[in-house]
């Protein structure tokens, strides 16, 4: 069972709600917190955090005169205990970067400024106390640089044939942000082709967006980025559908977009290219696009130039003033693996 799943019962018949209680329904004997619902005949208790990896917890529900009841009254005969027992941690490989917006240090070197609007707010997080917010606006001209300004990471693999990498972080966008009808996006990571020049020049590698619509991969196209059909990329074609605009509700997401490029330089997009693509959202996929070509040049190795996706975003809405809006950002980690918290 996942860490912060809800625990269900469902009876065979509807329940008298208010005999469900954080009494009547408990996880180990009570020393899990957690809230309790009950609609119709399901009861549902939902830990107040996130349960412990590899971890056998058991629900009880309480029968007899002062346990849970249906809805004309009749007891629970006695009560019943069953178990479950949580996932195991996840091996995420190497780390290449993290940041959990606590201080002004990530893993690669310190945060030398925030650009534009960006703060650290440490009255709002999704873990420990701070996190990095974010006053977008929406008539923004197509120029607006927010986030973290982070070192360049110089990878030690080269770009073609590079290892899959897992970037995560956690967003919570405010109700009545609006990304507009305009371009309606952000770029969200950049990585480049190194080695970087003593000018701190690079070749063109990719950029990762956030668009209204959904996770895009572009600005590739002079680096032999092709469409698995072998067509060009043409900055907003090689993407994932996501309904961005579904999500300004205020609540706290995880997001995992996993990146792997083609093995070979040579290779035919359509016919023998294996690069892929693929997001997450809350722990469940939403989506992957393969079997495209995202670089063709062997002797360049790959550099990551924003540290992760959404630490240095460059929003780019061209909407109108009243879009835009707050969103805030944490816990981000690039990795060799799958690095879901959840």
């Amino acid at each position: 069972m996942a860490l912060n799943a809800t625990i269900s019962a469902t009876f065979s018949r509807a329940v008298n709600c208010s005999t469900v209680t954080g009494g009547t329904f408990r996880v180990n004997n009570g020393a899990v917190a957690g809230t309790v619902a009950c609609t119709g005949a399901t009861a549902r208790f939902t830990p107040s955090s996130s349960l412990a990896h590899s971890t056998t917890y058991s629900a009880t529900l309480t029968g007899g005169s002062s346990g849970i009841t249906d809805a004309t009254g009749n007891a629970l005969s006695a009560n019943y205990t069953w178990s479950f027992t949580t996932v195991s941690a996840r091996s995420t490989g190497s780390s290449y970067f993290s940041w959990d917006a606590e201080s002004n240090t990530t893993s690669i070197g310190t945060v030398s400024r925030y650009f534009g609007t960006t703060t650290r707010d440490c009255t709002v997080a999704h873990s420990g106390t701070c996190s990095m917010r974010m006053n977008v606006i929406g008539n923004d001209g197509g120029n607006q640089q927010l986030g973290a300004d982070v070192n360049l990471n110089s990878y030690a693999f080269p770009f073609v044939g590079a290892p899959a990498l897992y970037y995560r972080w956690w967003m919570r966008i405010q109700p009545g942000f609006s990304w507009g009808n305009g371009t309606a996006k952000t770029k969200s990571s950049r990585t480049g082709g190194g080695p970087v020049s003593s000018g701190g020049t690079m070749a063109q590698g990719y950029t990762g967006y956030l668009r209204s619509y959904g996770f895009l991969i572009g600005e590739c196209d002079s680096a032999g980025c092709r469409l698995a059909n072998g067509a060009i990329n043409d900055d907003s074609n090689l993407y994932i559908p996501y309904d961005f605009k579904a999500r300004a509700d205020g609540v706290w997401h995880e997001y995992i977009v996993k990146v792997k490029p083609n093995t070979s330089a040579s290779c035919t997009a359509g016919v023998n290219c294996d690069a892929e693509f693929q997001a997450w959202v809350d722990g469940v996929s939403v989506g992957q696009y393969n079997n495209f070509k995202l670089h063709d040049n062997a002797s360049h190795t790959m550099v990551e130039g924003w540290g992760g996706w959404m630490v240095t975003p460059y929003f780019q809405l061209n909407g109108a003033s009243a879009d835009g809006g707050t969103l805030y950002v944490d816990d981000f980690s690039t990795s060799g693996g799958y690095n879901s918290l959840l």
